[in-house]
């Protein structure tokens, strides 16, 4: 009888284990980080400040591109010592359309959004950008993400009753089929009339990481759509200016606002106020978790980002670059020591 209660247990306990490994709730106590050391030079400051920042990192290069409605810049600096090595200014009103994104093989690609062209350059030794490539496809909807044979990225589709619906879409490079693999969760409370999502990707693992803005939520997918981890955040304390009382996710201004990963981490941004607000000082939380969905760390931060991206560091730390809400500077800074 000693045995089958143990029996019992044991599958009870086993079963337990697997309903609730798809889903995390997840509280985690916060330490205030510091900011850190700031570039030596500006990217661009326009008059009218209606510059956007983008970054990308390949080999010992990092690329900043400032949008402007009469021009694109994209300044290069040295990634390990952040100091400025070249910049290119691609004069046209038509590029101010182009954004930036990471490709394969020490490649970077602009995408076009009017015209669905992407132009490929590759990053020279002398830090410049020399373009080898331009690539079209009108299935392309948004700037994608490349996955090595294909690319990644989100549209909108209609449903039979006419409401918009969000997908995540694989587009293979050869111009094959594009293809959906995973549909955005209908959520019951919308806090804005088209909430949209942030992703990245990790080939290495064949996943993608899904935060949705205004919610607080992140999934963790596999590159067929198959749902690995679902993880439902619930901050231990209150950021500046969102309404603690407020019961429904519509009425509080609180959202995933940034989300970035390397090979090992997954580390998500999210804000007491609205996102693009310049002049708040508000602080700002962030997450970190790895590629199986598991916390690692909450750090807060004393100022206001739009930005954020990893750098390279050592095995046991985190380096991130921090792009500065109310004057769109850069400021790198070391924000934790990684628990390995």
């Amino acid at each position: 009888m000693k045995y089958l209660h143990l029996m019992i247990l044991s599958i009870f306990l086993n079963f337990s284990c697997q309903k609730n490994n798809k889903n995390l709730h997840l509280n985690l106590t916060e330490e205030e980080i510091p900011l850190g050391e700031k570039l030596t030079e500006t990217p661009i400051k326009t008059k009218d400040d209606l510059s956007v920042i983008r970054t990308a990192i390949r080999g010992s290069s990092l690329i900043a591109q400032n949008q402007h409605p009469e021009h694109d810049l994209l300044t290069i600096f040295d990634i390990n010592t952040l100091q400025l090595k070249g910049k290119i200014l691609r004069q046209g009103k038509k590029h101010n359309s182009a954004e930036l994104f990471e490709m394969s093989d020490n490649q970077v690609g602009l995408f076009d959004k009017d015209r669905k062209k992407i132009g490929v350059f590759r990053v020279n030794e002398n830090r410049s950008l020399n373009k080898i490539d331009e690539k079209y496809s009108k299935d392309l909807k948004t700037c994608p993400i490349d996955c090595g044979d294909s690319f990644i990225y989100t549209r909108y589709s209609r449903n039979d009753k006419g409401q918009r619906w969000k997908e995540i879409v694989k587009l293979p490079k050869d111009n094959g089929e594009a293809k959906v693999i995973y549909d955005f969760p209908d959520f019951k409370y919308k806090p804005t009339k088209e909430y949209y999502c942030l992703y990245k990707v990790n080939k290495d693992a064949q996943r993608i990481a899904i935060a949705y803005t205004g919610h607080r939520r992140i999934d963790i997918i596999d590159f067929k759509g198959n749902l690995i981890r679902k993880i439902t955040v619930s901050p231990d304390a209150q950021l500046e200016g969102e309404n603690k009382d407020s019961k429904k996710p519509q009425n509080r201004i609180i959202e995933y606002s940034d989300l970035r990963a390397n090979s090992k981490y997954i580390i998500t941004k999210y804000s007491g106020g609205a996102v693009f607000n310049r002049n708040t000082k508000a602080k700002e939380l962030f997450e970190v978790y790895d590629w199986d969905g598991n916390p690692i760390k909450r750090f807060k931060t004393n100022n206001s980002f739009l930005r954020f991206r990893i750098l390279p560091s050592a095995e046991d730390s985190i380096k991130l670059l921090g792009i500065l809400a109310w004057d769109y500077s850069l400021a790198t800074f070391v924000v934790l020591k990684a628990r390995v």
